[in-house]
């Protein structure tokens, strides 16, 4: 009886698997082709979030666990606009900024929209303007009591500072930036109020407990009062009351 003997370095003991391993490159190739379109069209879309660097925004800084500006009303704001603020990188407003809550001011930055959601990273150190015209601070309006489902995200790489910026996928680094201290958003699968993005904070107003992180990327059932700020949303919740679907 002759058996095949293979030997490395002559062609001779390959040449029966050639058409064998040839089919099996070429469907692998086809089959990675086939997966990739079929995970990119169940993917969620990262969304089209703007970025308009070098702008200056004018308006009333308002001071709170997250603070914000108060741009003056026009005709697609009619109550006034709620700009949330961020610093460079995974930071949140420092004293320096905060110094100057309830004044007008120009703050430059980056300008970033997504779904409802608008933020400003400051560029530089506010200045102290008069007003062109009065700005009065807008009261929070008292919604009701929601329940929502949602996905807790951070603000700054949701609106378009990362693709995706949502998702399990996006978990650590979600929470990197929620620890510096960037305002994080609720996004709700359905819309609440004519919006579908909220600024989420605990029961009375106050930040949300620490523990909050573990609920990122997920969606989650949440349940507290929502209050209309200008034209932000703000969700007061009790994480304790929060529930995986």
């Amino acid at each position: 009886m002759r058996d095949t003997f293979f030997t490395g370095w002559s062609a001779r003991s390959s040449r029966p698997l050639a058409a064998f391993l040839s089919a099996l490159v070429v469907t692998l190739l086809f089959g990675a082709g086939v997966l990739a379109v079929a995970i990119g069209r169940v993917t969620d879309d990262p969304g089209q979030g703007l970025e308009l660097p070098g702008r200056v925004l004018s308006g009333i800084i308002v001071d709170g666990p997250y603070p914000y500006l108060v741009t003056a009303p026009d005709a697609a704001h009619p109550n006034g606009h709620v700009v949330l603020l961020t610093a460079q990188g995974k930071n949140a407003i420092g004293p320096e900024v905060r110094a100057f809550a309830g004044k007008h001011v120009r703050v430059p930055g980056l300008f970033m929209k997504r779904a409802g959601i608008d933020m400003l990273e400051i560029s530089d150190q506010p200045r102290e303007t008069p007003p062109a015209t009065p700005i009065a601070v807008p009261a929070a309006e008292d919604l009701g009591t929601w329940r929502i489902t949602g996905e807790l995200c951070d603000g700054k790489c949701y609106i378009g500072w990362m693709r995706p910026g949502a998702g399990p996928v996006h978990k650590a680094c979600a929470n990197i930036c929620l620890i510096g201290g960037v305002p994080p958003v609720l996004v709700s699968t359905g819309e609440v109020a004519g919006a579908v993005t909220l600024l989420p904070l605990g029961v009375t107003g106050e930040l949300l407990p620490d523990d909050f992180r573990d609920l990122v990327g997920i969606l989650v059932v949440y349940e507290g009062r929502v209050f209309r700020v200008g034209d932000l949303l703000v969700f007061h919740t009790d994480l304790a009351r929060a529930r995986v679907p």
